[in-house]
């Protein structure tokens, strides 16, 4: 497991108690990387396996609306939408994604986007 995945596992651990989560029967490890898997697939906007600088960063700056949270209603309810409040520049999402590209390529692997 990667740190992302770590990082998943530690959050599904913390709320495995829960009726909610316990009656699906998945460890917290298996929710983790199953949502890894899921993050990274719905970053890779053309789906070929690999994520551009432009899907990351696209997909870094996309957030579910709050009502999806809350459970309220409205028309963008489960649409991504920008969080300017949570948007990192352009420098630092190049800086992440040099960061994840640990083989330098250009692009990301899954195991690249998950090991961190």
């Amino acid at each position: 497991l990667g740190e992302f995945t770590h990082y998943l596992e530690s959050v599904f651990a913390a709320i495995s108690h829960t009726e909610a989560f316990s009656r699906h029967g998945v460890s917290a490890r298996a929710m983790a990387e199953a949502t890894a898997v899921g993050c990274f697939e719905e970053a890779d906007q053309d789906a070929n396996g690999t994520l551009t600088f432009a899907e990351f960063s696209g997909w870094v700056a996309r957030t579910p609306p709050a009502e999806s949270f809350m459970g309220g209603g409205g028309s963008g309810e489960g649409e991504a939408v920008t969080n300017p409040a949570a948007a990192i520049n352009e420098a630092e999402a190049r800086q992440l994604f040099k960061r994840f590209d640990t083989n330098g390529n250009g692009v990301l692997e899954l195991g690249e986007f998950t090991h961190y």
